[in-house]
């Protein structure tokens, strides 16, 4: 034929030999030589025998083959000129192409789940070829930093390897602690009013008191005055956001017990009883 294609995947082997005749159509015996000219990359193509003699009415049977190794995926082009001093139609060319298509690469991610700590988290594509793998996020080149779930895309677009593949990036939103949680739990004077302070997380948010249970009432966001005698219970919290968990609560028990020296007063009728009686304008109002 005077055609020949061949067609190769990169990184994938080379395909199969082509067969093919110099055919003698006269009546007496030729002989013949194959010499092969590239147009750019050459040493790929190999015809076999490169030489011989064919009789008359008769055919002589060639090999073509490829070898893609070493070449990057494009078209190659080549020329078998072949050649007999005694025979017609001599030289014939019979043009040789190699289809050399880019191989599909498989991507694989690792840093998919993080944890929120305000910087960017940037997930790492590794091509099995050792290729550079691009990497979006919900279609963006940069890494999110903030707490929540984005689409993951990676690419190899190179002269040889094409893929594509996508995951999921989650960043889960950080824990946060409530510490210094002040004043620490213990017994305290009957006439105390207690002033709470606590260091939150990184949220920001603020501390917030609660009274959970016993014998007292808020004066304010963060203290309580105490109504009696008995164990009082009071509860610090800090609510989360986008990025932080809600903080665990933390409770601290007091134990109200009499206050030394103390001398307690009893309302008249009319009057609104304030608990203890420290003296008679804290006793009535």
């Amino acid at each position: 034929p005077a055609n020949l294609a061949f067609a190769a995947t990169y990184g994938a082997g080379n395909p199969g030999p082509q067969g093919f005749a110099v055919t003698n159509s006269g009546q007496t015996d030729f002989s013949w030589t194959c010499s092969i000219q590239y147009a750019g990359a050459g040493g790929w193509l190999t015809v076999q025998p490169a030489a011989g003699v064919v009789a008359a009415l008769s055919a002589s049977n060639l090999s073509a083959s490829v070898d893609a190794q070493g070449l990057s995926a494009g078209i190659y082009t080549a020329t078998n000129m072949i050649a007999s001093p005694t025979a017609a139609n001599s030289p014939a060319a019979q043009v040789v192409t190699l289809l050399i298509s880019r191989g599909t690469d498989t991507i694989s991610f690792t840093g998919t789940n993080q944890l929120y700590d305000g910087t960017p988290k940037a997930v790492t594509g590794y091509a099995a070829s050792a290729e550079a793998v691009l990497v979006t996020y919900n279609g963006s080149g940069t890494a999110p930093s903030t707490a929540g779930v984005y689409a993951v895309t990676g690419v190899v677009d190179t002269v040889n390897w094409t893929s594509t593949n996508t995951a999921v990036l989650r960043i889960d939103a950080a824990p946060q602690a409530i510490t210094q949680f002040l004043p620490a739990g213990g017994n305290s004077a009957s006439t105390n009013v207690l002033l709470f302070s606590a260091q939150g997380g990184g949220s920001g948010n603020p501390v917030v008191f609660s009274l959970v249970s016993g014998p007292a009432v808020p004066a304010s966001s963060n203290s309580l005055r105490f109504t009696g005698f008995g164990v009082v219970l009071v509860a610090a919290s800090q609510a989360g956001d986008a990025n932080w968990q809600a903080a665990p609560g933390v409770t601290n028990t007091y134990t109200v017990v009499p206050a030394p020296n103390l001398t307690h007063y009893v309302a008249q009728d009319g009057q609104t009883p304030v608990w203890p009686y420290a003296s008679w304008t804290e006793a009535a109002s």
